[in-house]
């Protein structure tokens, strides 16, 4: 292991119960064990621990109420691999691959950090952090956008960033902009 072996990149707190974790409980991406972490702090009881098909894993996302999606970095995997979106499904407590063949496609690769979110009924949100890239994909795994962060010739990264589908947030956001500079 590094010299940071207990270090975290991601956690994310569930905000309903389900048949596989309970509101409140903690899934905690620990980069330098390929490992997330199933916590329940009402009992201070690691529930489970998942590994996978995936390396310095980032961001972790409950998806649904059996799934969850990690932004899987792949680089301990020295293959020239891309990143990809892994899900574990609790119920079969098997994995898979969101758009792979997709993001192979757009050569998604990134060293550190990456996410991705789920937009609700619509697709998925993906950053590329060391590219500077933001890629937005329809359910069906076409593009409806992507972004490169770069002035001239100069790449500039991009650090968790957020999408933000809410028509209430949303509309809060325009009115504290409205009329500024």
């Amino acid at each position: 292991l590094k010299n940071d072996p207990d270090h975290l990149n991601d956690v994310e707190i569930a905000n309903f119960d389900s048949d596989y974790f309970l509101k409140d409980d903690i899934f905690l991406s620990l980069r330098d064990f390929n490992q997330i972490l199933h916590y329940r702090p009402s009992e201070n009881k690691i529930i489970r621990t998942i590994s996978g098909p995936f390396s310095s894993q980032h961001d972790v996302d409950i998806i649904s109420e059996n799934e969850i999606m990690i932004f899987n970095n792949n680089n301990l995997l020295k293959n020239g691999k891309n990143s990809n979106l892994v899900v574990y499904n609790f119920e079969t407590k098997s994995f898979s691959n969101i758009f792979k063949k997709e993001l192979d496609l757009l050569n998604l690769k990134t060293r550190t950090e990456g996410l991705a979110d789920k937009i609700e009924n619509k697709g998925y949100m993906i950053e590329e952090t060391n590219g500077g890239r933001i890629i937005i994909l329809d359910k069906m795994g076409n593009i409806d956008l992507e972004y490169l962060n770069k002035s001239k010739n100069k790449l500039f990264y991009l650090n968790w960033s957020r999408m933000i589908d809410d028509p209430k947030k949303i509309k809060i956001i325009k009115e504290k902009f409205k009329n500024k500079k």
